[in-house]
């Protein structure tokens, strides 16, 4: 006989107070506009989908950048602006469709907004990238890594509400699969 566990906050099936199809722990129902409940959908599925999506495109871009500045020699700072370029509209076209599915913004309206938000993180991570190539002596390759472990969360903010114009309300029924 399994000993009762005690109730615990987490419920990866939804805030609606309904046990979880996983774990079959309630939580307490979401509060519409609560800073709580905007943050516990960060942790959904479409957060899910963005690291999974993310993940995938910082891992080849990674790899586009090894094969292009060690291997073919081309200089560190356009390959990867040529690589992000190149990763980034099909990150878009991926998140889109399976993270910000609800959005109302248009196909290539979004992907204006979506080269906007990533233009100034290009422009960032560039000088980010001079600054620990030049002056803390890393290789492109493990400071790249850095910036894309470090720009995540902000980029996953910032295309949720300025590229896909999704209120913090209806970026956490998004994570849920809500419309």
């Amino acid at each position: 006989m399994k000993p009762d566990l005690p109730m615990r906050h987490s419920n990866p099936a939804g805030s609606d107070g309904r046990p979880s199809r996983t774990t079959g722990i309630a939580s307490p129902p979401r509060q519409p506009g609560s800073v709580h409940g905007y943050l516990r959908g960060l942790f959904h599925l479409g957060l899910t989908r963005f690291v999974l999506i993310g993940g995938l495109s910082a891992a080849l871009s990674i790899s586009l950048l090894y094969v292009a500045v060690d291997l073919l020699g081309i200089p560190y700072l356009l390959a990867f602006a040529a690589i992000f370029i190149g990763i980034n509209t099909v990150a878009y076209l991926a998140s889109r469709r399976m993270v910000f599915a609800s959005t109302r913004v248009g196909l290539h309206s979004g992907l204006l907004r979506y080269f906007g938000v990533s233009g100034v993180s290009l422009a960032m991570n560039s000088l980010a990238l001079v600054l620990l190539v030049e002056y803390a002596g890393l290789r492109p390759v493990p400071a790249s890594i850095l910036l894309s472990l470090a720009n995540a969360p902000l980029s996953y903010l910032l295309h949720g509400r300025v590229t896909f114009l999704l209120r913090h309300q209806s970026v956490g029924r998004e994570h849920r699969g809500e419309q």
